[in-house]
C-alpha cells in the first residue's frame, strides 16, 4: 500500500504512528469501495 500526503496533511501525520496512518488510510478506501477493501495480512 502506497499513500502520498502534502502540505497541512503531510505535517500533522508526521507524528502518527504506523498504526494510525494505516487506519486512516483503510478507512479512506472503504468510503471509497466499502467493505471489499481488506485489512493487510502483513506489512514490509
Amino acid at each position: 500500500m502506497l499513500t502520498f500526503a502534502a502540505g497541512p496533511c503531510a505535517q500533522a501525520v508526521r507524528s502518527w504512528s504506523d498504526d494510525q496512518i494505516t487506519h486512516s488510510v483503510l478507512s479512506s478506501l472503504r468510503e471509497i469501495y466499502g467493505d471489499s477493501v481488506s485489512s493487510p495480512t502483513t506489512s514490509t
